[in-house]
């Protein structure tokens, strides 16, 4: 076992074979005599997990560029790994460009892909040289133009899956009309786009929905091309599991995508091809270490409800965590199938 400490970033690296709960209580008893706080929740990361999913990115989709979602791990020892495997990053706000550069990431290595910018947040990206972000809105452009008039455009689209866990229509993305019209307002603006992005929502489930959307992205290209945009970015979003479910594991998504790619963005397109996961490359690496505080039976009076008699026969029981672990399994919970 050898450890690697400085201020605010502890790595310990143990032989192959050590469990996830051999490791826990021994943190446990490491901190048994430091802090009062001991029984509160605490989150270890298999930090070898991340690096082979970045190896399994690498050999499924070798021509897409990752930008690591940072809103999904936000954790500096996750950020600093990424930056060390040569990763760049899709930031969503001011804090999170910020924290990414202060870790060693330089600002070319950035998407700020939040259609919906404050622009104190986009004078901030302008002033540390972050120009590749996304829009959606003429209200947007306009403020681009008075704040970030250099910056590099890219126009999100709404393609969704219906059946991904979380899913981001109604929010973000405009629809196909609306391309041109956004396209040419950008063209008067003096504004430069250079390329489409969409995101599918979180945990899809379904391959062929990136491959639909590649498809509808092709002669959005076009139309960009025709008004005099270079348009040499396609960004394929999030979305990718990361858990090998029986129906949905990442090989048959590369699968499909590798083949949508090479039909409608082939190598010799010069289009550059990024993608922006989050949760494919954090989410088997999380454990969250919790204490169960609590412990109750709850019986129940069958004669009350006789019409559930034959689910309600045997006690409920619950057990209470340290209440800060809420966040951690909403997630999980929410997501899991």
């Amino acid at each position: 076992m050898e450890r690697y400490e400085t201020p605010d970033l502890r790595v310990t690296l143990y032989e192959n074979g050590t469990s996830i709960r051999d490791i826990a209580n021994e943190k446990v008893k490491d901190n048994e005599p430091k802090r009062e706080d001991v029984d509160d929740p605490f989150y270890l990361y298999d930090l070898g997990d991340v690096v082979t999913k970045d190896k399994l990115w690498a050999k499924l989709l070798p021509n897409v560029e990752v930008f690591f979602a940072v809103k999904s791990n936000p954790d500096p020892v996750i950020i600093r790994l990424l930056i060390g495997l040569g990763k760049s990053f899709d930031c969503a706000s001011k804090k999170e460009i910020k924290m990414v550069l202060d870790l060693g990431a330089s600002a070319d290595r950035i998407i700020f892909a939040h259609p919906y910018k404050q622009e104190s947040h986009l004078r901030f990206a302008k002033e540390k040289g972050v120009r590749l972000m996304t829009f959606d809105t003429a209200e947007e452009l306009q403020k681009v133009k008075r704040v970030h008039p250099k910056a590099q455009l890219v126009l999100r689209i709404r393609y969704d899956d219906s059946t991904a866990t979380f899913n981001y229509g109604a929010k973000f993305g405009c629809r196909g009309e609306e391309v041109r019209p956004l396209l040419e307002i950008a063209k008067k603006l003096g504004l430069d786009v250079v390329g489409i992005s969409f995101h599918v929502g979180s945990e899809a489930s379904n391959p062929q929905i990136f491959s639909d959307a590649i498809r509808f992205t092709r002669p959005l290209f076009d139309i960009g091309t025709s008004l005099g945009f270079n348009m040499k970015l396609l960004d394929l979003g999030g979305g990718f599991p990361g858990r090998l479910y029986p129906k949905a594991t990442f090989d048959k998504f590369a699968d499909v995508i590798t083949r949508a790619l090479d039909e409608h963005f082939p190598a010799s397109s010069g289009v550059r091809i990024i993608a922006e996961p989050g949760t494919f490359y954090t989410r088997s690496a999380g454990y969250l270490v919790a204490n169960v505080i609590a412990k109750r039976v709850n019986k129940v009076d069958i004669n009350e409800r006789r019409e559930r008699v034959s689910v309600l026969h045997t006690p409920k029981r619950y057990f209470s965590i340290t209440h800060t672990s809420h966040q951690f399994y909403n997630m999980v919970l929410a997501t899991d199938r």
